[in-house]
């Protein structure tokens, strides 16, 4: 059935994500300036979990870390509504996001003077555009059967995201600053390296990089410790050395096509940011050109990195 004209319309995919949060944060929500707590409406672990799998389901939300998810979960509060009750009202205001818990659900608009049905829920959520924009409703929503749902107002859900989001970002801007290779860079061009980092998990044993691979970009670890190996003779690892959190590796992807000179892998479960040098490369243009506004560091630095004032096979 057609979506269209519907309050889920146009919803960003899980890679527009991030950019349409960071708009709307960026106009009308400032987590410095807001001291009132969160809303908390404690619920139960089955309760919880039954949320979080329809939350998976969004693509405004999938992207969340545990951490915040949590967090949105517990902003949730409960609700129940009963047969032909109106739960949104086409072109009044958007302030609320529903998660089903029971109860069928139908969504409908005017079209020429007619009501049309576009769609009926029997799971799942609905209204998750009122979470982003202070807009009119472009649909009614009216309880087909006595339910009960969740919800989620748009102010808890900007307090708490945009909260996560001032919080990893000056984590991440504070990781790139650790970086040598990048200590020419200003402010602003931290910040958008810092947007541009992309969270991965580990499982303990797992092997991030490999010795040999093409390198595609360098990672920070957020948390866990990994091991840096290089293959020895008759196929003995030699150790190098365990990273910490606030450590990083493989940036020298950034500046060469050189193969990986080493492995990593993760000792313990690891979250990391990974920095795409394709990424890199489109925000701020190649690493070489960022170091030479410096020309004593640059040199310095390649003397330490690659024993020669010059990279080898550099990134045009």
């Amino acid at each position: 059935m057609s979506r269209k004209g519907s309050d889920e319309e146009q919803l960003p995919t899980a890679n527009q994500s991030s950019v349409r949060r960071k708009t709307v944060f960026a106009q009308s929500y400032d987590p410095k300036r807001d001291s009132s707590p969160t809303d908390v409406f404690p619920k139960s672990a089955s309760e919880i979990k039954k949320i979080k799998a329809s939350l998976k389901n969004v693509p405004l939300l999938a992207h969340l870390d545990d951490a915040t998810m949590q967090q949105v979960i517990l902003a949730m509060e409960h609700r129940t509504v009963t047969a032909n009750q109106v739960v949104i009202q086409e072109g009044e205001p958007g302030d609320f996001f529903y998660v089903i818990e029971s109860g069928v659900y139908e969504a409908s608009h005017v079209v020429k003077d007619k009501r049309v049905v576009i769609k009926t829920y029997t799971d799942g959520s609905f209204g998750e555009l009122a979470l982003l924009y202070d807009q009119p409703r472009s649909a009614t929503v009216t309880a087909k059967t006595n339910g009960k749902l969740w919800t989620l107002s748009q102010k808890n859900f900007k307090k708490t995201v945009a909260q996560s989001d001032m919080n990893r970002q000056s984590k991440y801007t504070e990781l790139i600053r650790k970086v040598e290779i990048l200590s020419n860079l200003n402010e602003d061009e931290r910040l958008k390296l810092g947007d541009a980092l992309q969270s991965k998990t580990y499982a303990k044993g797992e092997e991030i990089i490999k010795q040999g691979d093409q390198a595609d970009g360098m990672y920070f670890i957020e948390s866990g410790h990994v091991t840096i190996n290089v293959a020895g003779n008759q196929d003995n690892t030699l150790k190098l050395k365990t990273l910490k959190p606030g450590d990083y590796f493989g940036e020298l992807a950034l500046l060469t096509h050189q193969p990986r000179a080493a492995s990593a892998v993760a000792e313990t479960d690891v979250v990391v940011a990974f920095l795409d040098v394709g990424a890199f490369e489109r925000l701020l243009g190649s690493c070489d050109q960022v170091m030479r506004r410096n020309v004593k560091t640059y040199e310095k630095q390649m003397k330490k990195l690659f024993n020669s004032p010059q990279a080898p096979q550099l990134r045009k």
